[in-house]
């Protein structure tokens, strides 16, 4: 789990996810240090976004043209599905 979720009222949770520490726990050698000037690179090997995304999601990220959108986007995927993952119905 990438995510911390924190329950803000009883219909409300926010769900944060620290993006260099998600590049640090998988891929700091897919990812150069200044990622947010880099353009976009192939992400399908990345196994920290193959395991929260989707071949079709990886393939809409692979047209973003910034590596640091690239990461935003899969950071926020896995955000959104770590929260509906913790959240009881």
């Amino acid at each position: 789990m990438f995510s911390i979720i924190e329950k803000i009222s009883d219909t409300v949770y926010l769900s944060t996810l620290n993006i260099p520490g998600f590049i640090n726990s998988g891929m700091r050698e897919l990812v150069p240090a200044d990622y947010r000037t880099s353009p976009g690179i192939d992400l399908t090997m990345c196994k920290p976004a193959a395991e929260y995304c989707s071949a079709e999601e990886l393939t809409r990220v692979a047209n973003a043209r910034s590596l640091k959108r690239q990461i935003e986007w899969i950071c926020g995927r896995i955000a959104l599905k770590e929260l509906l993952h913790s959240v009881k119905y």
